[in-house]
């Protein structure tokens, strides 16, 4: 049988002669590549196989039936459904090519070739025809492709027709040398199925001419330490008879001996850009400094290589290199056994925190900056198959003098994939091998783990079948865990616009990505259903594919991640074309001044609406001539009141744009409509429209005068008061920011002190001439002690051009600052008992017991934790700002009092960690005072199904009505939030790996859920398939285990019911005798019901071929 893909999706007609049957009648085309003569039958005969309901991935379709062995041709029903047909052929020959017979390496030169069709059949695909460049006139894969050209015009190409390739353009490689050969190859990508492949080649002589490069001279050290940076210097002479063509790299090496090989150690490699062209007898010397990594030690030569990139051709390549003579040593890393530590389990995805100790046992400092690797291995042993989780940077613990070391503790994360459970963590010191060594064979230990993880899967993707280039549609998709363990981490699911059926992320376009969050944590065997609104890119007429990956960024970790995503569609895109038809802008204006202008933009399209929201962009050119890469863009419009914009409308846009801080003179303004490539288009050089020129004049401010109180508190709020004047020749129109500084001294430096800065909003424009004073409050931050000055700066952020920019710093103003408050919690009142998600009253007082006045705004937090202290794993319950009460006086208090509800989850013995200035805003002498601590008893619920009603008999499909009651029977409050679900189950006990879900519900809204309280669910529900005869309907709540309750098995209530079912089969097919590779055919065929019950689901009808009348996977869709 055959392997291939999906065919192009074309229009079908259905029919539907009685009500158990319908008839299909269907365009499609047959591959372009089918493998002649059939390989079972030694002659051209294929099979069509027609199957009712079927899933390509899955296989058994979406409509549940009692017999799934009689929907595809078969020895049980006679191989109904199969159709023998006949398949003809074509065959491609490259002839008469044209190239000169010499040139130069890194030139262009001119070719030609012919290609025909000698074959019996039509080509009807698409290919590409190619040149190498080859060291004989056989093509295999030593040869060098330099160039290729798409064939589609040119398609179909009948039997005995040809086309011709003529004077194309082709770049010989700057490294190519001497006599070689030009190979033409049609299609070589092999796309066009052909009886006869080895005749698609055509070959021409050519000769390459080159230079010659030698290093002539070289100045380096005779000794040297690893992991230290020595001194070197070469010279280059082209001494061959050709100009160089083309940019190379120097290389410098370290070797046993004077001779280049494969075994020597790259030093360092350095680009010569300025050096070509060489002329004949021209050079040039470099001079650097290079650093020595791990490699052996003892008496070694640096061996400096011109050209050791090979990117220029040359006449002899073996002149290349001159050897240097140096003796190398070096210190000793180790790790101990014993010196790491490791957990023994841990889930794929999971970090953990790991530490180790290396000790220098040379007799050398080891003077590297260098990274400790952790890797994850197979095996205790360090190979190149082993995964690197971490690499630790130790550069602050370097030089490590002889006999000394350190110690390192940082986190990990576990891969997302492994081969098994078992494996080991491997520590290697120095693992990105930077410092040198006299021993690298004991610079690892290894530590065993054992490894568990989920697996997640895309199951369906429903999509429409039409739109137009950036239009809003619907995407629903389901995802299932079929991994042995829970998926814990919050990861995200994404959809992507292909132009195939196939995923591949780096030609494929992400649309847009959604959290999965709150499907966390996914048990195994469960799943959830997704629909989402997306808007299709801008993106060209044609047929597309709707394709959804979850967990897209990896978050989570599986055991298997080729699994994860599925295409839904086609879709088939149409495109609109917009126009921008007038500009209308002022005559002058000044840098920063808002001006009025307006533009219309028209869509040309005789029958495509544009139902994209795009901006317009607007932007300051120097010249008549429109160039977004150095034009100054001013502006851009949001025109979604305008869209959707049908067929032949136009819209007309009047604003006001702020001039740019350009230069004197006289500007133009460009309008491009859909700047932002939000609609795809059939035109695009239409887009922008000029208007006409517009005359430029700039301002200038400076600081005339400034004042301030001689001294202050931190956190005080003090006036400052200083005048700007604009001294230039244009208005300012900008909104700036003038900016106060503290500073050490009179000047403006960069350990300067930003405070604040103030809106000029009021003051613009300020015309030339004009000044303004203002007074404004400002707040002295903690820091703040420690300066002596404040500054005054006009335009601090450089909004407004300016003739000159270094005159806007104003006169010092001097000031001593006094030292801080100091805040503490003197009482607390909490409960000593309470149940999960129950509210309480909580109330605190603070006191300010330093010698100045507390000014600042702060917020006071209240935590929970497992521990008495703040260690990181606490959890905020309240976060109080404190403004009315302040500024707090030396020696003054305030109390404050709120009702806050505790978290849904733990109970036992815990702790509310009161903190006073939680955020820091306030500096103070002393955080020590900070915190106080009380300790509370928190007891949790329980969740029971207490009642249920479903049918008592129902067919697969039908649509049902059922109901359930929940009651929480434990002593504390239900204050999580969690998903009730119904599951269709052939026992009463549930089993999420076989049982079926019917409905998952999100009841939190009837949380928090008091003791004693309930709550009831009705649902109109589609009853799956799978079941047959007696079942029961399983009633679960917190069926997501979100809630902790003190009993977890009476979650469940079962009821029964009955079910009947349908049965699909092909009853007849009609199809053509015979057809060539690509050719578009019509097919029909008859699916009747024979089964007991209604088919009520929606499902596909599939078509393949084969070599056989047999179905198998391999079979071509």
């Amino acid at each position: 049988t055959l392997k291939g893909s999906y065919s192009y999706h074309t229009p079908a007609w259905v029919s539907a002669p009685s009500a158990t049957s319908y008839t299909v009648t269907r365009l499609v085309r047959l591959p372009s590549s089918i493998e002649l003569p059939n390989p079972d039958t030694l002659d051209n005969n294929y099979y069509l196989l027609f199957y009712a309901d079927y899933d390509y991935y899955k296989g058994t379709g979406d409509q549940g039936e009692s017999n799934e062995g009689n929907n595809y041709p078969n020895a049980d029903n006679n191989y109904t459904g199969a159709e023998i047909i006949t398949i003809e052929n074509a065959d491609l020959q490259v002839s008469n090519p044209s190239a000169p017979s010499a040139a130069a390496a890194g030139q262009s030169i001119t070719v030609s070739w012919t290609v025909t069709n000698n074959g019996s059949g039509a080509a009807n695909a698409n290919w590409y025809d190619a040149v190498y460049l080859s060291d004989d006139d056989i093509l295999d894969s030593s040869d060098q492709r330099i160039a290729y050209f798409w064939i589609d015009e040119q398609t179909p190409l009948a039997a005995g027709g040809h086309y011709d390739m003529t004077d194309k353009s082709l770049y010989i490689p700057g490294d190519a040398v001497g006599a070689k050969y030009l190979l033409f190859v049609a299609d070589y990508s092999n796309s066009q199925a052909e009886t006869d492949d080895t005749n698609n080649t055509a070959t021409l002589q050519i000769t390459l001419n080159a230079p010659d490069l030698c290093v002539t001279g070289v100045d380096a050290p005779a000794t040297g330490v690893l992991g230290q940076t020595i001194s070197v210097s070469w010279t280059v002479e082209n001494i061959g008879q050709y100009d160089t063509t083309t940019h190379w790299y120097d290389k410098v090496y370290v070797s046993d001996d004077t001779i280049l090989d494969e075994e020597d150690t790259l030093l360092a490699s350095f680009y010569a850009p300025a050096q070509s062209p060489m002329h004949q007898n021209d050079e040039y010397t470099l001079a650097h400094d290079i650093f020595l990594p791990e490699t052996a030690t003892g008496d070694r030569y640096l061996l400096f290589v011109a050209d050791g990139s090979g990117y220029q051709g040359e006449t002899d390549e073996q002149n290349n290199v001159k050897s240097h003579p140096i003796t190398l040593t070096a210190p000793d890393l180790a790790i101990a056994e014993g010196n790491v530590t490791a957990p023994a389990t841990a889930i794929l995805g999971e970090t953990v925190s790991v530490s180790w100790t290396v000790t220098n046992q040379g007799t050398e400092e080891a003077a590297a900056d260098w990274y400790d690797y952790i890797y994850i291995s197979q095996d205790n042993v360090v190979d190149p198959g082993d995964n690197l989780l971490r690499s630790e940077y130790v550069g602050d613990k370097t030089p490590l003098a002889a006999a000394g070391d350190y110690t390192e503790t940082a986190t990990i994360t576990i891969p997302s994939t492994w081969q098994g459970q078992n494996a080991f963590l491997i520590f290697k010191a120095d693992g990105s091998g930077n410092q040198g060594e006299t021993d690298e064979t004991n610079n690892v230990v290894a530590a065993a783990i054992t490894l568990t993880a989920p697996d997640l899967q895309v199951e369906r993707v429903t999509v429409p079948t039409t739109a137009v280039s950036s239009q809003q549609i619907q995407v629903s998709w389901k995802v299932v865990n079929t991994g042995n363990s829970a998926a814990l981490s919050p990861w995200s699911d994404a959809i992507y616009l292909s132009s195939d059926d196939q995923f591949d992320s780096s030609v494929d376009t992400r649309i847009d990505y959604f959290s999965a969050s709150d499907c966390v944590p996914l048990t195994s065997d469960d799943f959830y259903s997704s629909i989402r609104g997306v808007r299709l890119p801008a993106v060209a007429a044609g047929t597309y594919h709707i394709i959804v990956v979850t967990d897209e960024f990896n978050q989570q970790g599986e055991s298997d991640e080729t699994n994860n995503f599925k295409a839904g569609g086609p879709i088939t895109v149409s495109v609109p074309d917009l126009e921008v038809t007038a500009v209308i802008a002022p005559e002058s204006a000044s840098p920063s001044e808002s001006i009025e202008i307006s533009w219309t933009v028209r869509n040309n399209s005789d029958t495509v609406e544009a139902p994209a929201d795009w901006y317009d962009y607007i932007y300051l050119s120097a010249d008549t001539n429109f160039n977004p890469g150095t034009d100054v863009f001013v502006a851009s419009e949001n025109v979604e009141a305008f869209t959707p914009l049908d067929a032949g409308e136009s819209y007309t846009v009047t604003r006001n744009v702020t001039v740019p801080n350009v230069s004197v003179g006289n500007w133009y303004l460009f309008v491009m409509a859909d700047g932002s490539h939000n609609q795809g288009e059939s035109e695009e050089e239409n887009n922008f429209l000029r208007s006409d020129a517009i005359t430029i004049e700039i301002p200038d401010l400076t600081v005339t005068e400034a004042t301030a109180p001689a001294e202050a508190s931190v956190q005080q709020a003090i006036d400052v008061t200083w005048t700007v004047k604009n001294s230039g020749d244009g208005a300012a129109n900008a909104r700036w920011y003038d900016y106060i500084y503290l500073s050490y001294d009179d000047g403006l430096t960069g350990d300067d002190e930003l405070v604040t800065s103030f809106s000029t909003a009021d003051e613009v424009p300020l015309l030339s001439g004009e000044s303004y004073t203002v007074t404004r409050q400002v707040t002295l931050p903690n820091c703040a002690t420690a300066y002596n000055y404040l500054l005054v700066v006009a335009d601090g952020g450089k909004v407004q051009g300016e003739a000159s920019d270094d005159n806007n710093v104003g006169p010092a103003i001097p000031i001593t600052i006094h030292e801080p408050p100091d805040l503490e919690i003197t009482a607390v009142s909490a409960p000593v008992a309470a149940a999960v998600g129950q509210t309480v009253d909580l109330a605190w007082t603070v006191t300010n017991i330093g010698s100045s006045p507390a000014y600042a705004d702060w917020y006071d937090r209240v935590y929970i934790s497992d521990t008495d202290s703040l260690d990181g794993s606490e959890q905020l319950l309240l976060s109080e700002r404190i403004d009315s009460q302040t500024p707090l006086p030396v020696d003054a208090s305030y109390s404050a009092s709120r009702k806050v509800r505790l978290p849904e989850s733990g109970i036992g013995t815990r702790y509310l960690i009161f903190v006073v200035n939680g955020d820091d805003v306030q500096g103070e002498t002393s955080t020590g005072n900070n915190t106080e601590v009380v300790s509370v008893t928190i007891s949790n619920p329980d969740l029971q199904v207490t009642a249920a009603t479903a049918p008592e008999t129902a067919s697969w499909g039908e649509r049902a009505a059922i109901s359930w009651t929940v009651t929480n029977q434990g002593a504390g409050a239900e204050a999580a939030t969690w998903y009730d679900r119904v599951y269709l189950s052939s026992d009463e006990a549930l089993d999420t790996s076989t049982d079926i879900l019917v409905v998952s519900v999100y009841a939190g809204e009837y949380s928090p859920l008091d003791p004693a309280t309930d709550y009831t669910i009705e649902k109109e529900v589609t009853l799956p398939a799978g079941l047959t005869g007696s079942a029961y309907f399983l009633f679960v709540t917190d069926a997501s285990d979100n809630q902790v309750e003190a009993v977890e098995t009476n979650n469940l209530l079962a009821r029964e019911v009955t079910f009947n079912a349908a049965d699909l089969q092909v009853t007849a097919t009609t199809a053509p005798d015979s057809a060539s590779w690509g050719e578009l055919i019509s097919l029909d065929w008859t699916v009747t019901n024979t089964g007991s019950g209604t088919a009520t689901s929606n499902w596909w009808d599939m078509v393949f071929l084969s070599a056989d009348e047999i179905y198998d996977s391999d079979d071509t869709l």
